[in-house]
């Protein structure tokens, strides 16, 4: 559990009438919380894209990671939103499910 995690349930224990939602909009403030927000919030999106084009090939996450050469504890901590990996190993998952990664920067789009 990150140290985010345990001030916000601390928190949320000591004040039980405080909605969560006004307590993460004044957290938002802090810079660093919303930097570590922002990259969970990544990790999340990562991870449920690729939950849905493994499930959609009918894979497992051992079937994946052999296709990709690498362990399935890899494939499950990234389907667990708990790593973000770089992003050439993001494209060659995603291409092994027959899906591409597009990013954008500005008004550039890469496909990768």
């Amino acid at each position: 559990m990150t140290n985010a995690e345990v001030k916000i349930k601390k928190y949320i224990k000591n004040n039980p009438d405080v909605l969560f939602d006004n307590y993460l909009k004044e957290q938002l403030k802090d810079k660093r919380f919303q930097n570590l927000y922002e990259e969970q919030q990544t990790q999340t999106k990562i991870a449920i894209e690729l939950i849905r084009a493994r499930k959609k090939r009918e894979l497992t996450q051992a079937q994946l990671a052999k296709s990709v050469k690498m362990p399935q504890a890899n494939i499950a901590r990234i389907e667990r939103g708990e790593h973000l990996p770089a992003l050439n190993t993001l494209a060659r998952i995603f291409n092994a499910l027959g899906e591409g990664i597009v990013l954008k920067i500005g008004k550039r789009t890469i496909c990768l």
